[in-house]
């Protein structure tokens, strides 16, 4: 578990920081585009592209379901078992939270 931008402690993601980016490169979009998308700014997603800093709150469950659209999108579009591995973990993560609240 890292830490979120405020000192919060955070949950892991379900797949790695390099699976995150490149499911956004693959789709497009910018860093700032996908910020936008998750109420967050393109620097945020940078850091946890990286590792550097995880997602929190609602930032994470946002975050978490772009990536999921993401890679259903890509697998859609291109196949490959990549984006399904993905898109598998991505949608436990999001069961998970549901059945956390």
């Amino acid at each position: 578990m890292g830490n979120g931008i405020h000192g919060h402690a955070a949950k892991a993601l379900p797949i790695t920081h390099d699976t995150a980016r490149k499911l956004r490169v693959d789709t497009g979009l910018s860093s700032a585009g996908l910020g936008r998308l998750v109420g967050a700014s393109g620097t945020a997603v940078g850091l946890w592209e990286e590792g550097r800093h995880a997602p929190v709150g609602g930032n994470r469950q946002r975050y978490v379901r772009a990536l999921h659209a993401a890679a259903g999108f890509l697998l859609e579009l291109n196949g490959g078992a990549e984006y399904a591995a993905a898109r598998e973990l991505l949608a436990a993560d999001m069961r998970t939270e549901l059945t956390s609240v």
